[in-house]
């Protein structure tokens, strides 16, 4: 059981290190909802530069709120997530 509580305080060090260190980086990840800060770290250390994914990631929400061919959403949850926003009074955002 001690061996258990020593690893759990390192790791509660290691996300607080983490947390800590992310506003270096000037990234806004960690505000999508369900992104943790663990993920944006990792995210981080594969791609470095987070400029250079930005615009991969606009094109990917693009992509997930669209409509098909036949007129259905792609992905249902996003689109409704989307037209939830909008209905907020958020608006469409061009790039």
């Amino acid at each position: 059981m001690r061996d258990v509580r020593h690893y759990v305080n390192q790791l509660e060090e290691i996300d607080k290190a983490i947390a800590d260190f992310l506003p270096r980086f000037e990234c806004t990840l960690n505000t999508i909802p369900g992104v943790s800060d663990i993920t944006v770290a990792k995210l981080l250390s594969e791609i470095g530069d987070i400029r250079r994914l930005q615009g991969t990631i606009y094109f990917l929400a693009i992509q997930k709120i669209q409509l098909s061919s036949k007129g259905l959403p792609r992905n249902p949850a996003f689109y409704a997530y989307y037209q939830r926003q909008l209905a907020r009074g958020k608006t469409k955002h061009r790039h």
